[in-house]
């Protein structure tokens, strides 16, 4: 019996000494840092507009699509409707129709161009929904 508890408490020890050797030699390494992981930059590069005449001295109607710089009014002329997508910020654009009637050949067109420089994938949401404007009359494309 004297046998067994000597070698009862030289394990006992051996476990001790485990312990206190894992605990000298076990380490822990904090690692602090930042991760760019990439951008989005999206900004309007262009924009254009319709405006609509009506010549005083005649009947006639005159329709002026422009791009980026909107050209003066024809002389005695007066604006009697339009559509603009003008810059609402770098990137925001807002879209403005004004007493839009039918038969104005070629339409009313309000566009934009907008340039994505971001180095992540980045997704555009548009508003679809125009009040006041029947839906056949207007045409969304991307």
């Amino acid at each position: 019996m004297k046998k067994f508890t000597i070698v009862a408490l030289v394990l006992v020890l051996c476990l001790g000494a485990l312990g206190f050797g894992y605990a000298a030699w076990n380490d822990e390494v904090d690692i602090t840092g930042t991760v760019q992981t990439g951008s989005l930059d999206l900004s309007v590069t262009a924009y254009s507009g319709t405006d609509v005449y009506k010549i005083l001295t005649s009947d006639e109607i005159v329709r002026y699509h422009w791009r980026a710089v909107r050209p003066p009014a024809p002389q005695d002329s007066e604006l009697i409707a339009y559509a603009i997508a003008e810059m609402a910020g770098d990137d925001q654009v807002q879209v403005t129709f004004d007493n839009l009637f039918p038969d104005v050949e070629g339409g009313f067109v309000a566009d934009w161009l907008m340039q994505y420089t971001g180095g992540i994938p980045g997704k555009l949401m548009l508003a679809t929904e125009v009040e006041g404007i029947p839906d056949d009359w207007v045409t969304f494309k991307a």
